[in-house]
């Protein structure tokens, strides 16, 4: 349904009508919420927040749009062009794009998904959402497992409670291990997050330091 909607706030502010404008985007722009802060605030700014639209920043609210496809799960060519404004398909991401300045040898662009995981796991906990939390950790949204033959093999997420209880944590020694060895458990950071989601032992009340809390482990120990 996200296609079809972005197709159509792209052609009514090509055409610069302002309550097709306003009705798309009050469709679309909350759903990034949960993507770049940056990006959605100058989007919300731009065509929900100001009284009119200013075409003037078209192509700067377009491209802060297209940035977003990936992380709204679709892609430029599910998109397309528009061809009656002489608008092209825009580049998909290449296989090494760089992250962070760092230009990976293969392609792990799936597994930094992972970071929209963790962020939404996050504003679900601040609106006392945990099972919906719970659910995104045990099962993931956003990346998926590496599959060899795309066409052949079958889709699957990757979660970052797959992350969390692997045996490959190991290999992260002397570190991990120092871990495992005080609280005498390998999943430890796991038990630590369901704990927290469930709303056992210290916490049932705290909202704020429940979500920091659970944000903070899957950032430095998952």
């Amino acid at each position: 349904m996200q296609v079809p909607l972005t197709q159509m706030l792209i052609y009514s502010m090509v055409e610069q009508d302002a309550k097709r404008i306003r009705l798309y985007s009050t469709a679309i722009i909350p759903a990034t919420i949960v993507c770049r802060d940056s990006t959605h605030r100058r989007l919300r700014e731009h065509l929900l927040d100001k009284s009119s639209y200013d075409a003037n920043k078209f192509l700067a609210t377009l491209g802060d749009m297209q940035e977003l496809y990936d992380c709204l799960g679709f892609t430029c060519a599910d998109v397309g062009a528009l061809v009656s404004a002489q608008i092209p398909e825009c580049a998909g991401r290449p296989p090494n794009f760089p992250m962070a300045a760092y230009s990976p040898s293969t392609n792990v662009h799936f597994l930094s998904k992972l970071d929209l995981d963790i962020k939404q796991i996050k504003v679900l906990a601040e609106l006392e959402e945990y099972k919906a939390a719970k659910h995104l950790y045990q099962y993931g949204k956003n990346s998926e497992q590496f599959r060899a033959n795309p066409e052949t093999d079958a889709y699957a997420t990757l979660s970052l409670q797959d992350l969390a209880i692997t045996t490959d944590r190991e290999k992260a020694d002397p570190e991990y291990n120092l871990f495992v060895e005080y609280h005498n458990d390998p999943n430890y950071a796991d038990k630590w997050i369901l704990n927290a989601l469930d709303g056992k032992d210290k916490w049932k009340n705290n909202v704020e330091q429940r979500a920091a809390f659970i944000t903070t482990v899957l950032q430095h120990h998952v």
